[in-house]
């Protein structure tokens, strides 16, 4: 059975899958120095997930790779997937060039 899915309904699933993936529930703690422009975003249990800083905005390594290797995306789709569903969900505008990824902390 052949299953034809537009790209406006796969777009939808990747959605759901990032939602689901990470949550909807997102709490921005800055620097305690004001002179800082770190800002990172925890999910409901206090686990980082994203970053903001000078150099850009990072996503959290993991998060990065299972999009890529669940959907098999190149690096350049998994991008746009990200910064689409935060731009929709967090209201955040980020410049692809600027866009990195970090490690998971213990």
């Amino acid at each position: 059975m052949k299953i034809i899915i537009t790209e406006n309904k796969f777009d939808d699933i990747v959605d759901k899958y990032l939602t689901d993936t990470l949550g909807s529930e997102f709490h921005s703690h800055s620097h305690p120095n004001p002179a800082s422009d770190y800002i990172w975003y925890t999910d409901k249990y206090g686990t980082p997930v994203f970053e903001r800083d000078s150099d850009g905005f990072g996503v959290r390594e993991d998060i990065w790779e299972n999009l890529r290797d669940f959907f098999g995306f190149s690096p350049l789709i998994v991008d746009r997937y990200l910064i689409k569903w935060l731009r929709e969900n967090l209201y955040l505008d980020i410049d692809p060039s600027e866009f990195y990824t970090f490690e998971k902390g213990d």
